[in-house]
């Protein structure tokens, strides 16, 4: 069953593509996203979180001053020259609409991001990919549905050979420390929840 979903996602990104003669990628002058409006039960029931989301992290990018015992190099797998068109909040929508992957993945892409930028000063040309991954490993350890990587990189527009790549430098920026303390998770949550209501108000 989940092999015929995957399938099925694959093919609609295909025809997606093939309308447009040409690829999603952060590789073109012309990267955009294709597909307006996606919408699935996921996206629907959490539309005020993944606003939230989206949010907080345009607040990321303002940038802070970088740590120079920090290993640069490891972060240039994730800046793209060419700053794509695709808002946040479109690309999350994107990410949720093909890989099925549940909120909390996308909450705890946060906390992951946060811990980077401790470092790193982050910008429009790294936000997405680094975004992309953060959300693709915290599928990967929290969620049972997985794809393959190849899928994967369909969805983030960018090639299999990079996307192995961000997710072995991310590994190791984080020093192999994946463990989220659940009081971390809560406050994250909440916090985007005030996030939200303060913006309704």
């Amino acid at each position: 069953m989940e092999k015929e979903e995957e399938k099925e996602n694959v093919n609609y990104l295909k025809e997606i593509n093939n309308e447009n003669e040409k690829d999603f990628s952060f590789d073109s002058e012309n990267s955009t996203i294709f597909e307006d409006d996606l919408e699935n039960e996921i996206i629907t029931n959490n539309s005020n979180l993944i606003l939230s989301i989206s949010n907080y992290i345009e607040k990321l990018l303002r940038g802070k001053t970088i740590n120079n015992n920090f290993n640069t190099s490891l972060m240039n797998i994730f800046y793209s020259e060419i700053i794509p068109e695709i808002s946040i909040i479109d690309y999350l929508k994107r990410i949720i609409y093909f890989s099925n992957c549940e909120i909390n993945s996308l909450i705890s892409s946060l906390i992951y991001i946060n811990e980077l930028i401790k470092d790193f000063p982050i910008n429009k040309h790294y936000i997405h990919k680094l975004l992309f991954t953060c959300i693709l490993f915290s599928i990967k350890y929290n969620e049972d549905l997985i794809y393959k990587n190849d899928f994967y990189c369909q969805i983030a527009g960018i090639s299999l050979k990079d996307l192995n790549l961000m997710e072995h430098n991310f590994i190791v920026l984080l020093n192999f420390n994946f463990y989220i303390n659940p009081q971390i998770y809560h406050y994250y949550k909440l916090k985007l929840e005030e996030e939200f209501s303060s913006q309704s108000s």
